[in-house]
């Protein structure tokens, strides 16, 4: 261990006490815009209105040549395109399906042929089976538009007609040079990446980011504002669930770095808000997120996600963690972790999941918080060992 890595840290004690770092609304009218992957996501889910304001301001930074993204960003973006674009057929698929499971059928009842009320009854389903054979025909519709995708929906054909080559930005350090300072600030917690090591890329992909970002700012000589909608939480100080601002190694090394420009880390609602978005645009993006900034999980999509973790684990003869579940793989698909939990424990308490202690059947190691969905089978097991 590096004994005098504050000093790497900070190698300029002098400037810690003596540089003023700007806010974002001093530097908000002449930066340059750098977005994170999540943000270029948000156009798949918000509505016609919300996405005419989010052409208008990037085309207008477009043309201010103030916009621009890590090649890192494009990258992820291309990863995990289809995974959005997978939940909404999911959504119209789960939609069609409770048509089929939500239908009424009053048996006949002879009695009441006469009857007024029994006649408008029967009337009524007829019109209802109409109603329903068109609902799943037009969702059918929808279903086909997307099977037609082919880099050509709504979002991907923006961002062909948005992004050009000199607004992504390749990163200039090597592998073995991003290894090495990843490794550095693991070791020492230092922001960023130092968090994310249990993540797939080991906290790689943030650290390519801000890199990338650093270089920006030299090369162009300019302020950054760095805009996205998932707290860092390396990157940030936080107390009590609420985070409070950047940590000063990350402004100290940006001065440097840039020749004493600065940084701002702001929500996408907050650029909204500096870029005059409409009302109900920002009140849009707002109700689509957590207080954290990621988004908020529905009922669906954890129990797909769960699905999907515990017929893995199966292939590998293994288990689901509840804590690396909520906290590693529905984080790093850009969910609240709060929130996440909250559902959680509310479909454990509504007996859909269970949280158990899974045993490591070679006695190694402790006993682990593991989750799976709820059977008779193991609701009897869970009560036999309540009477022992």
């Amino acid at each position: 261990m590096d004994k005098f890595y504050l000093k790497k840290v900070f190698p300029e004690a002098e400037k810690i006490f003596e540089f003023q770092f700007k806010e974002f609304d001093q530097i908000k009218d002449q930066c340059i815009y750098v977005f994170d992957t999540n943000v270029l996501f948000v156009p798949f889910l918000i509505s016609k209105q919300g996405l005419k304001d989010y052409k208008k301001i990037f085309k207008t930074l477009k043309t201010k040549k103030r916009l621009f993204i890590p090649s890192r960003v494009a990258r992820e973006f291309a990863k995990n395109r289809g995974e959005n674009i997978k939940s909404i057929f999911r959504k119209l698929h789960e939609a069609r399906d409770r048509t089929n499971k939500g239908g009424f059928d009053l048996s006949s009842l002879p009695i009441f042929d006469e009857d007024e009320s029994y006649k408008r009854i029967k009337q009524i389903e007829k019109e209802v089976s109409i109603l329903k054979d068109e609902y799943r025909a037009k969702i059918d519709e929808l279903a086909d538009h997307i099977k037609a995708w082919n880099w050509n929906d709504p979002v991907s054909t923006f961002y062909r007609e948005l992004w050009n080559k000199d607004m992504i930005i390749e990163v200039k350090k090597d592998e073995a040079e991003l290894i090495k300072d990843l490794e550095f600030r693991q070791n020492y917690q230092i922001a960023p990446g130092y968090k994310d090591s249990k993540k797939t890329d080991n906290g790689i992909g943030d650290l390519i980011i801000w890199q990338t970002i650093l270089e920006i700012a030299k090369d162009k000589q300019k302020n950054v504002v760095f805009v996205t909608n998932e707290e860092k939480s390396d990157w940030f100080y936080s107390e009590f669930n609420t985070t409070l601002y950047p940590k000063f190694e990350l402004f100290d090394k940006f001065r440097r770095y840039t020749g004493g420009h600065s940084v701002s880390i702001v929500s996408f609602e907050k650029f909204l808000v500096s870029q005059n978005a409409s009302e109900e645009t920002v009140k849009e993006i707002k109700e689509l997120r957590a207080e954290s900034g990621f988004y908020i999980i529905d009922r669906e999509k954890f129990i797909y996600e769960l699905q999907r973790s515990l017929k893995v684990a199966k292939e590998k003869d293994g288990f689901v963690s509840s804590r690396f579940f909520v906290e590693t793989l529905l984080a790093d698909k850009f969910f609240d972790i709060g929130s996440s939990w909250e559902l959680c424990n509310r479909l454990t308490e509504e007996g859909i999941i269970e949280q158990y202690s899974h045993e490591d059947p070679t006695g190694l190691y402790p006993p682990v918080r593991a989750i799976r969905f709820r059977t008779a089978e193991s609701a009897k097991q869970k009560e036999n060992e309540a009477e022992e």
